[in-house]
């Protein structure tokens, strides 16, 4: 059911990757409150739950601002979640109060030569646009930092990237068993770029399988550096141990088949794998850095690794086998205060709040 306040969440695709994911399962949460609709780029799975959709098809990205501005003039809340659409939206401002969760830039440092003019221009777009925003949602307490110290925001709020609690949870080890693929199963679904630290973990193999010789490490995920790492793995001879999955519309059975999730990003704003593996049971182990970081300090449910050192990450390994049930215990109770009902109950407040201004 809609009501009379109507809402338009903005991300850059629709079906794709992690935000996509997250914006799409909070839109369907919040349309028992308001009259939602999701604006995107480009659509690359059709939707099947009935949400009210708009693909822009920009031809570029002046194109892609002008069809915001003219958007924005029918909606009493306009929700972006894509950097490079703030612009459009703060200059010429509709009716209605504009609110960015901010997903994050890659760092410059952490960044290929192939994607520094695409970084330059999102960090342009930010720090034009951010300050402007009637409200900045900061997914961590490092993404809040962000918004004070970098972006010089006003009114700041923190709110989680949440996840469907009752979707991600622990199966019995019948269930299990079907998938697994080693043993310990270590696990990550990232995009296959660079900064995800993908190329350390199978570099890591090796020295792993030396301690732990039925190990395996399962990549989900797709990439622009999906072949490079392919190649590595094959010119180390590790096909049979280290297996790519590709995209995966849903994960939980791979997080309930697996037995830690590692996660080797040099950079995360937030990191939703971490929360999703914990939600399924799942000890973590986790770059010292930046959200990573958070995770694990206030769960208790992982180790953090701070250097590219392989045998750090065997040490990690061996704790958490060590102490699985401690570790695993943690794990749950941790996730579920990231329910995606509790966040949801949290951007009602927000809009509500705004509205009354």
């Amino acid at each position: 059911m809609s009501s009379e306040i109507s809402v338009c969440q903005v991300s850059g695709y629709y079906g794709y990757g992690g935000i996509s994911k997250f914006v799409e399962d909070l839109s369907s949460k919040l349309a028992a409150k308001f009259d939602v609709t999701f604006v995107c780029r480009r659509v690359i799975r059709e939707p099947e739950n009935g949400l009210n959709l708009i693909e822009l098809k920009p031809r570029n990205t002046f194109d892609y601002w002008s069809k915001l501005r003219k958007l924005s003039r029918n909606f009493d809340i306009m929700h972006c979640h894509d950097v490079y659409a703030l612009p459009g939206l703060v200059k010429n401002k509709g009716k209605g109060k504009i609110i960015y969760t901010i997903p994050g830039i890659v760092p410059l440092k952490y960044t290929k030569l192939r994607d520094i003019p695409g970084t330059i221009f999102a960090h342009l777009c930010a720090n034009y646009a951010t300050p402007k925003v009637d409200m900045a949602v900061g997914i961590s307490d490092y993404m809040v930092a962000e918004l004070k110290e970098r972006y010089k925001c006003q009114n700041i709020v923190k709110i989680y990237y949440g996840l469907d609690i009752k979707k991600f949870h622990s199966v019995d080890n019948n269930t299990q068993s079907k998938l697994k693929m080693g043993y310990p199963m270590l696990f990550w679904a990232a995009v296959l770029e660079w900064h995800k630290g993908i190329s350390f973990l199978i570099e890591s193999m090796p020295h792993i399988l030396e301690e732990f010789p039925e190990a395996s490490l399962v990549l989900a995920g797709s990439g622009r550096d999906e072949k490079i790492f392919k190649e590595r793995v094959r010119k180390i001879g590790l096909e049979k141990k280290v297996i790519f999955l590709g995209y995966l519309q849903n994960l939980v059975p791979y997080f309930n088949a697996a037995d830690i999730v590692v996660v080797p990003s040099y950079w995360e704003s937030f990191c939703l794998p971490i929360v999703e593996g914990m939600a399924c049971g799942k000890p973590v182990i986790a770059r010292d850095a930046y959200s990573n970081r958070e995770h694990i300090i206030n769960s208790r449910a992982g180790i953090l690794f701070k250097r590219d050192d392989p045998e750090e990450l065997v040490c990690a390994i061996r704790e958490i086998m060590d102490n699985y049930e401690k570790y695993s215990s943690n794990a749950r109770k941790y996730a579920e205060k990231f329910d995606l009902s509790i966040i949801a109950a949290e951007y009602v407040n927000v809009y509500t709040e705004l509205l009354e201004e």
